[in-house]
Formats: C-alpha cells, structure tokens, sequence
C-alpha cells in the first residue's frame, strides 16, 4: 500500500493557511470527529488545520448517509475552519461546499479528466459516476478570543483507486486513475492543488462561486429530473429550473406543472435517463455460424461421424443458456464505462427485439455480444432499426453473427495447423490515453496555481479544447503498421482472444489490415468471384458505404467453433443516414487469465492484466461513445 509523503507534500502547498497543519494517520473512524475533537488544542491545530486517513471505518456523508472510505490511496481529509459565525447557516455552509466542489473539478480537470462536472448540492461526477463529494458540519465550538466559530470541511475524493473492479461501485462510482485509463497520479500533488484551489475559492464572494457553480453544475435549464422527497417518501418527476441566490433548487412537476422551491436537505435530485442501451442474450440454442457446419463436413467426410455429433452437441450447449452470462459481464463493464446521467443500460432477452418494435422508439445503441436464435427475425428487425438511424455494437461470435445475418460481404479462412501464420499479427492499437497537458512530476514539481478564478476555470476550458482536438489526422493505409484510433499515444494492448489477425484503424475510417500473403495462397475463389456471389445476395442486404464492407474472419484449425476472430470496424449503412454497424473481433465480455504459474512473476502479470484492463476499456468507451454521438 503506497503511502502518503507528507514531506514531498509540505514542498508542493502553496498556501498561506489550508493544510499548514496536517495529521496523518492509517486508519480512522471519521476525519469529521478527529478535526472536531483536535480543534479544541486551537494553538496546535489552528484555522486550516487538516486531518487525512487512507480509510474510514465511520466515514458518513449528508444526512449520516453511510459511504465507502476502506480504498487506500484516495483522499479523505477534513478541514478545521475558523470562520464567522454566518457559515453555520445553511447557505454559508453551501457556500463552503460549493467551494470544496469547484476545487476539486478545477484540479481533475487540470489532471486531464475534463468531463469532471459539480452536480447539485455537494458532488462531482463524471458521466454519471460519483467522484467526490463533501460535507459541512457545525463545530459547535466558538474559538477563543475571537469572534469566529469552528466549522468542519471534508472531502473524499476517489484518486488512485481501481472502483471499476468493485462489483459494488463499479457502476456508480469512478476515480481519477479510472478516468485517466490506469494512469495513477502524485496524490501529493494532487491534494496540494485542491488545497490552493479551496483556500481561494473559500476567499470569493457567493456572487463569483454561484455564478460559476451555475454555468459548470450538471443540471441545465428544463431538463427532466427526478426529485426524491425524503419527508413525504414520493419520487417527483420533474423538470429542473434553476439553482436559486440562496443555493436552494428550483423545479416543476411534470404532472401538473406545479413550482417547488427547496434545500438539499428537503429534496434530492438526479438526472432522469431517457435513452437506453439495451443489450441482448438469448437462452435458446443459437443457430450455428457457417464455419461451423463446414468443420463438421470435413469430419464427417474424414469418418469421425460421432466425433461430429460431439462437436455440435457441444457447441449447442455452449451457445444456449450461458449466452446471458456473457451479455452480463458486458453490461457490467459498460455500466462503468457509458454516461449513465444520460443513458439506461438494460440486460434483455432475445424476444424482446424480435416480438416487438416499440424498443426501436428509446433505443439509442443495441449490443449483441453473442450469437441469437433466430437469425432470419433478427435481421429483419436489424434492417428496420437502421433504417430509422439505429446504432448496431456486436462482439465477438456476436459479429460473426451479425455479419451473416445483415448478408455484410464476410470472407472466412481456415489456418491448417500445420501452416505457418506469422504474417498474421496480434492486435495493437493506438491507445486512447491522451496526453494530459502540464501534468507535474514528482521530479519536477509545479503546482498549480492561478490569480483568479475565472483564470483558472478559462485554463481549464482551454485544456479541454485541446484535448478534444486531439487525433491522428491520418487516413487509413493497407499497412498493418500505420494502424491508429483517433487519439495519440501509442500502446499495446493485449486482448483476451489468441487469434486476433488485424489491425484496428481510426474509427469511422476503419479499413482493414490483410495478411496478403498468406490469404491470397489459400484463396479458394477470386476477388472478381466473390463479389459476384456476393451481389447475388437477397434483396434484405445491407446497403453499405463503398470500400466499408469487407470483413475477414480467420480460424485456426482447433477453434474455427470457439474463437472466431475479426478485426473491428465501422460500416456506414445507406439504410438510414446516420445508421451505422461496428464489429468488435473479440469478446469485450471476457478478461485475460494470468498466463504465468511462476510466483516471481505474478505480480508483474496482475500489473500487466490490469493495464490491459484499462487500455481494452477506453477502446470500447471510445467506440461507444462514437456510435452514441454519431
């Protein structure tokens, strides 16, 4: 467990009074009570003075809700604040929680994760997922000799924690290191920048913080809420009108239109989603890919019809049941990954797409992560989905399927075992782990610091421009070599599948990589061949962008069944105009095992799985996000 170095942090603080004083420990009940009982030794622990702990055992949050403090190497710290007696109120307590929220989106954004958003009254989220939150309480202690009072701040931020890997938060929660793909960050630097933003944030007047606090917050004018009332038990569908001078939320009732007026501690609200994602699993035998029934001509013809029968009864069961387990583990990772401020995941089954188009009217991205039982239905309610602008994601096996189903061009190759495939290469991709800009080293401290802030929240936005401007540039070339995505540092990522042949391309310009070789010897038809069959198709074929269609799908002899491989692309439908289809060759559902038993070197696998982890979940969180926007 990495600890904090109170040392190195103390040559990073660029303050006159927050954190001057700072008390480190391991373990605590609650940072709040430690800053409550030590601020009564007020020459010890004066105005400023900080409490940290790497855990909580007792760590509560508004209204002693209970929350999850036992990650190490995040940031719980409370504050001891001699302030006028005024911020006992609730507004002058709102004013100090909007201060903690606007320091820390100006330092996430600063460390590259810009999406960092305040949400009313006291949190910061990132695509709908917590990041931090904060709470103000009363002292009850009126220091000596002055007429100030005791308030206590605290924070807790999630920093270098992996919450993705936390069944129980993975999909409400987020962290720093999470939003920047693994990449952790010097919590020494990290917490001396929050501690300068917050001493000047807490140094503005409520006119500067509320105005800023309005134009950063989550909820924007007129957008559907739901608004929860504790002391009546009811859930108010609603829309949000505005955060009003005193810090209470403004809304109406979508019912009967009606205006309520209140304070954090009356209402609780949350953005409504309106748009789903729905993922598909099937618990009926899916119907056999092509390739499949060839392997099991070819044993037949060999005289092993019983081994025959095994392979399909076999593959019957593979692909029956457990098809929901698979759609499950992708859900579960998406869950982490989408903007679920905007978007419902929903696990359904089959029949739901196939009985029925009213799911056409709020679906905005439908995943098929495994083969379906009724291919014929399925493409036709696929056809009629495009052609009213639907996005199509399919994984794995998933893409084979649609591949087949949509009658997308599909070239199959079986490697014999006996042949030789170097030409053949694993994936790599450009990662999509920006470069974040200004970032400071441990080497090299800089902090961060700014003369207003308007200054620094005009940096921020400046960044951010930057960030979102970033991308290759370059169009796609038939060497596997020049393959990119559309952000800049390169990397490689390890993907589960063992016969991935391809390489990835820039999205919405993918065109794919052949082992030409290798292919063009074993090619059992000519290219002139192929695209007559091909345009001989039903009148149900997917209309396609030219030179967007061509998908390779590429077997070895062993597991032509289990492990079919594509690479990823995006095809254009000219069905409907921003119709699109994207083919991932691989099962997103499915994580690395470790692929060492030796105990030196199982450290050094677990680190390299998890940077696989991370890298993999961009890739998707990419591709999702461009057919959700597209």
């Amino acid at each position: 467990m990495a600890t904090f170095d109170k040392d190195l942090f103390f040559t990073l603080l660029k303050t006159k009074y927050i954190a001057r004083t700072l008390v480190y420990t391991d373990i605590t009940g609650s940072t709040m009570d430690d800053a409550r009982r030590l601020a009564h030794q007020v020459t010890e622990f004066p105005h400023g003075s900080a409490i940290l702990s790497e855990r909580q055992t007792k760590a509560r949050g508004a209204r002693d809700h209970k929350w999850d403090a036992f990650n190490t190497e995040n940031i719980y710290i409370s504050f001891i604040l001699h302030l006028p007696p005024m911020y006992k109120t609730f507004e002058g307590r709102f004013d100090l929680e909007v201060a903690a929220c606007l320091a820390v989106m100006q330092v996430a954004r600063k460390f590259g994760v810009t999406a960092a958003t305040p949400k009313w009254p006291n949190d910061v989220w990132v695509r709908g997922h917590k990041l931090a939150g904060n709470l103000v309480e009363d002292g009850r202690f009126n220091i000596p000799c002055s007429l100030n009072s005791l308030i206590i701040l605290g924070i807790g931020i999630n920093v270098n924690s992996d919450v993705r890997r936390n069944p129980e938060l993975s999909s409400i929660a987020t962290s720093i290191k999470c939003e920047r793909g693994g990449k952790s960050v010097s919590r020494e630097q990290f917490l001396a920048d929050i501690c300068a933003c917050l001493e000047h944030n807490i140094e503005q007047t409520r006119d500067i913080i509320l105005d800023i606090f309005r134009q950063e917050n989550l909820f924007h004018a007129y957008q559907d809420i739901s608004v929860f009332c504790p002391s009546e038990g009811r859930v108010i569908d609603g829309k949000f009108l505005e955060i009003c001078d005193n810090w209470e939320v403004r809304f109406s009732d979508k019912s009967n239109e009606k205006i309520f007026q209140g304070r954090s501690d009356q209402y609780t609200v949350r953005p409504k989603a309106l748009k789903k994602i729905l993922i598909i699993f099937t618990t009926q035998p899916a119907a056999h890919c092509s390739s499949v029934n060839k392997g099991d001509d070819r044993a037949a013809e060999g005289g092993q019809d019983s081994s025959a029968e095994s392979t399909r009864g076999e593959d019957a069961l593979r692909h029956s049941g457990i098809t929901r387990r698979s759609a499950q583990k992708v859900a579960s990772m998406l869950q982490a990954l989408v903007d679920t401020s905007k978007y419902v995941l929903c696990l359904v089954p089959e029949s739901l797409i196939t009985d029925t188009d009213d799911w056409m009217r709020t679906c905005s991205l439908l995943i098929l992560p495994e083969p379906l039982a009724n291919p014929a239905l399925v493409s036709s309610k696929l056809n009629t989905f495009l052609s009213h602008d639907g996005k199509v994601l399919a994984s794995g096996q998933g893409s084979l399927f649609v591949a087949k189903s949509l009658n997308i061009p599909l070239k199959e190759f079986t490697l014999q075992l006996s042949q030789s495939h170097t030409d053949f290469s694993t994936v790599r991709v450009k990662a999509t782990l920006p470069t974040i800009p200004g970032e400071p080293t441990l080497s090299s401290p800089q902090p961060h610091t700014t003369d207003t802030l308007e200054e620094s929240l005009t940096d921020i936005k400046s960044c951010a421009e930057r960030l979102s401007k970033l991308s290759t540039g370059t169009s796609p070339s038939s060497r596997a070599d020049q393959a990119s995505l559309s952000l800049p540092q390169a990397d490689t990522i390890v993907f589960p599948s063992e016969h991935i042949c391809f390489q990835f391309f820039e999205d919405e310009k993918a065109m794919l990589a052949e082992s030409s070789v290798s292919l063009q010897d074993n090619q059992s038809k000519d290219q002139s061949q192929q695209e007559q069959e091909t345009n001989a198709k039903s009148e149900k074929t997917l209309s396609l962008t030219p030179g967007k269609a061509k998908v390779w799908a590429v077997y070895s002899e062993t597991d032509r069944v289990t492990k079919p491989s594509i690479a990823a692309c995006t095809i254009k439908s000219c069905i409907g105009a921003n119709s699109c289809i994207t083919l991932i060759g691989y099962d997103i559902g499915i994580d690395s095992p470790l692929s060492t038993s030796s105990a030196s070197q199982v450290e050094e696998e677990i680190q390299r799985l998890t940077e696989d982890r991370f890298k993999r979940e961009a890739f998707v969180q990419q591709i999702a996000d461009s057919l959700l926007t597209c």
